[in-house]
């Protein structure tokens, strides 16, 4: 009795509304990647678009009744293999190497992949995940000394002792138990850099064969500036010998994907060391050669939880060199062109020796980016050039010692692609402070913020409010001032301040947050407020509150000695009244503020600077 992939709820839930929706559900190509603005494109390739629903004059029609039917794409890597295209099913259309298989839902016995790509069931996600728009980067790094240092701490022996590691499980298909126990491995590895490592478990539903458990291993760097920013670095840790639907007792995996695997590891290991704007994932997927299964649960979750992921780097194949074109492919989408502009440029930057062959090619879907590319998330794929000629491609012998004449073509990839993810992510610039102290409480009128800061003063200060998303509520302090004082506060509330540090390149820092409660309003008395700014340069601001009743009232000002500078009688109104001190006339020092009146005072100290 043949096995038939059941319809996944998704597809189910959108051929159902098409139905609702009336019309004919048909499979129509329109030529030249223009089709309605209504069409609910299922595979778009560079120069079509395949849809699903009622055809147009200009559309051809490729199989009626479509809503009833299963389909599958089938790429052909050797020509001698195109007639297991036709095995799979009736081939409702061709382009190229690309074959639209209307399945019957057999699997010919001793069907493999040799000579294949792959073999993935036809995309239905929804127009709104899949509108082309520009998206990404559009960056122009140069002479970052930082990211030539990432660049240069990935390291050929770290690679190639992780992929070592991956094919001594002798195999990592998905469906065998020492898939369970490499992941097992990487999970290690990633706490072992100080990272959390998890192992997250999903049910695979391939495009063949039963539903089986499955895992990918997750870790995340969470951003110290922008944490809501994501950008992921990816590559399949599972591994096949052209049987994926069993559990195959010898599939080594080297190249596919042990290299994958080994970027992700060395990305973790070289970038956990440095501190980053944006959140860094590091991510190992399971079930990829049964049909992009764990990326297709990752990128579908996290879509629905709003995940705002700015960018993805997923590396698959990249040992292989055999063409000596010293190249790697990157396909892209319409949604990822500034991306894939950006890793040229960057990679033209710091991995001059490397060719980046990227190349507009939405259809070609057969790897974890895909799954991203549906949901709306700019994505690249990183694979060898000429992939489909690696004789070891898909089998037993695709073995690191196979590869041994290639390098060093597979680290430069993973250099391009670690440290792009870096520049994606903006590392923190190294600051010339140590340690900062950051405090708030009630003071004077307002909230008083005390610091201290380690080291040589920063380039810069700020002082911002809120627990979220902060606002500046202070101007550009000197990097020298310790304490600021906030009016615009409103008694019996509570506020949270953070500290903003500008390093010497322009850099920002966050420190806090720190907390504050203002007091409730008191009965009005005789105050003088806290001077501002302090140390002052070239003017000083007196507030001071007077109380009903109070006749009169004088200002002194004296010097640390205690010789009286000057004196000044008040208006006595009762209330807040503000003085504007010109210190051009004082020398640089320490002074004291006295506020005497109706038999009560108050003293304030304050600085002057040059």
């Amino acid at each position: 009795m043949s096995i038939r992939r059941a319809i996944s709820l998704i597809s189910l839930l959108f051929l159902l509304l098409l139905a609702v929706a009336g019309g004919a559900a048909d499979l129509v190509l329109y030529e030249g990647d223009v089709p309605p603005a209504d069409a609910r494109i299922v595979l778009r390739g560079a120069d079509y678009a395949v849809c699903l629903g009622e055809a147009t004059p200009d559309a051809v029609v490729l199989d009626r009744d479509a809503e009833t039917r299963e389909y599958l794409r089938v790429l052909v890597n050797d020509p001698a293999a195109v007639g297991k295209a036709a095995e799979l099913g009736v081939v409702v259309w061709r382009r190229d190497q690309l074959y639209l298989v209307r399945w019957n839902g057999e699997l010919p016995p001793g069907f493999n992949l040799e000579g294949l790509h792959g073999v993935l069931p036809l995309r239905t996600a929804s127009p709104a995940r899949m509108v082309e728009s520009s998206g990404g980067p559009s960056p122009a790094w140069s002479d970052d000394q930082e990211l030539s240092e990432i660049v240069d701490a990935v390291s050929e022996d770290e690679i190639k002792d992780v992929i070592q590691e991956l094919e001594d499980f002798v195999t990592r298909s998905a469906r065998h138990d020492q898939y369970y126990q490499s992941c097992l491995y990487a999970e290690d590895y990633l706490d072992g850099l100080g990272l959390d490592g998890e192992i997250q478990t999903f049910t695979a539903d391939p495009w063949y064969g039963s539903t089986f458990t499955c895992y990918n291993v997750i870790a995340e760097q969470p951003g110290q500036v922008t944490p809501e920013e994501i950008y992921i670095i990816c590559g399949h840790l599972d591994s096949t010998a052209g049987y994926p639907w069993n559990s195959e007792d010898d599939a080594p995996g080297a190249d596919d994907n042990g290299s994958g695997a080994a970027a992700v590891l060395e990305a973790a290991r070289v970038l956990s060391q440095y501190e980053f704007d944006a959140t860094l994932r590091y991510i190992c997927f399971g079930a990829e050669e049964q049909g992009l299964c764990g990326s297709t649960y990752y990128a579908d979750q996290a879509y629905a939880a709003g995940d705002d992921i700015q960018g993805v780097i997923n590396v698959d194949m990249v040992l292989w060199d055999g063409l000596e074109g010293y190249t790697v492919w990157v396909p892209y989408d319409g949604q990822s062109s500034d991306l894939a502009t950006g890793l040229e440029t960057f990679a033209a930057e710091y991995v001059p020796d490397l060719n980046v062959a990227t190349s507009y090619d939405p259809a070609f879907e057969w790897s974890d980016h895909s799954p991203f590319w549906d949901n709306g998330y700019p994505a690249l794929l990183l694979i060898e050039n000429d992939y489909d000629e690696n004789p070891h491609y898909h089998s037993t012998t695709d073995l690191l010692a196979n590869y041994e004449d290639y390098w060093p073509f597979g680290t430069d990839v993973l250099r391009a692609a670690v440290g792009y993810t870096a520049a994606l992510a903006d590392p923190l610039e190294d600051f010339p402070v140590g340690a900062v102290e950051l405090s708030a409480a009630p003071g004077g009128d307002g909230v008083l913020v005390d610091w201290a800061v380690e080291g040589e003063p920063p380039a810069g200060l700020r002082v911002l409010r809120g627990r979220e998303n902060p606002i500046a509520v202070s101007g550009a302090l000197d990097g020298r001032t310790t304490r600021w004082l906030d009016r615009g506060v409103t008694p019996g509330e509570a506020y949270s301040y953070w500290l903003e540090i500008t390093g010497d390149a322009g850099a920002v820092e966050r420190y806090g947050p720190t907390e504050a409660v203002v007091a409730p309003p008191q009965t009005q008395r005789l105050t003088l407020h806290e001077p501002y700014p302090s140390p002052a340069a070239d003017a000083l601001t007196l507030s001071y509150t007077l109380p009903e009743g109070c006749a009169s009232a004088t200002l002194t000002i004296y010097d640390l000695t205690g010789r009286r500078i000057t004196t000044e009688t008040l208006e006595a109104t009762p209330g807040r009244h503000t003085l504007l001190l010109d210190v051009e006339q004082y020398q640089p020092g320490v002074y004291l503020a006295r506020l005497a009146g109706e038999g009560s005072g108050a003293t304030r100290r304050f600085v002057i600077s040059r």
